[in-house]
């Protein structure tokens, strides 16, 4: 594997899944720091402690930047926009370590079509977050915040630019793999995680469960605020 696409719904776990599996050295980076995993904790652990007012208090916060501040969003490298540049394509293609990039179907929709690169991008493997089924965590979490991610969409096998004939890529079980996003909303799920991963030779350390665990906690805190945590 030298690059790894990370597909899913939006509200999801998207950016969080490639947060955890950026933890094994054998990827790129998603910002610069002396001490990734280190500075990583630290970017969790402050999000962890934003505070959130419920409905009562704060009925105007949910869907605003705030309230989403929920998103774990710290890529300064390989986020799917660097697709779009030609120089940063050249500079992704000589990493030496794995290129990790993430987004919606619709954002992969528009790199296909419009910029033809993801094909360029060698030994390629999809990972999907499959669209999760109602009354879960994650479900009702994007209702809670009002998203429409297409759900037919979310499937083997995936064409990027919607259509397999306008496709240069297809995405199947030969060179990718479906992750749940159910089993990935739970207080278990970094360790879901890894043992998915572990075929691939992803390793994810034990700062992952750490990372997990603030995340997720923080997910349930606010669906309990709102009164749609599963019961």
């Amino acid at each position: 594997m030298k690059n790894l696409f990370i597909l899913y719904p939006a509200g999801c776990g998207g950016n969080h899944l490639a947060n955890l599996i950026s933890t094994d050295s054998k990827f790129t980076p998603r910002y610069s720091s002396s001490n990734y995993n280190e500075y990583l904790l630290k970017q969790y652990q402050s999000k962890h402690n934003e505070h959130y007012f419920g409905p009562i208090n704060n009925p105007t916060s949910i869907g605003t930047y705030e309230v989403k501040g929920l998103i774990f969003h710290f890529s300064e490298y390989n986020n799917l926009d660097q697709l779009k540049d030609e120089e940063q394509v050249k500079i992704l293609l000589k990493n030496d370590t794995i290129n990790i990039f993430n987004g919606h179907e619709h954002c992969y929709a528009e790199i296909d079509s419009n910029y033809k690169n993801l094909s360029r991008m060698p030994d390629a493997f999809w990972i999907m977050i499959s669209y999760p089924k109602e009354n879960t965590v994650p479900y009702n979490r994007i209702n809670l915040y009002g998203f429409t991610p297409n759900k037919e969409r979310y499937v083997f096998p995936f064409y990027p630019s919607c259509l397999k004939l306008l496709s240069d890529v297809e995405v199947d079980h030969t060179n990718g793999l479906i992750l749940e996003s159910e089993l990935i909303f739970t207080e278990y799920g970094s360790q879901y995680i890894r043992e998915s991963l572990k075929p691939l030779d992803i390793d994810l350390p034990p700062i992952a469960d750490t990372l997990h665990e603030l995340w997720y906690n923080k997910i349930k805190e606010v669906l309990v605020l709102y009164d749609v945590f599963p019961k």
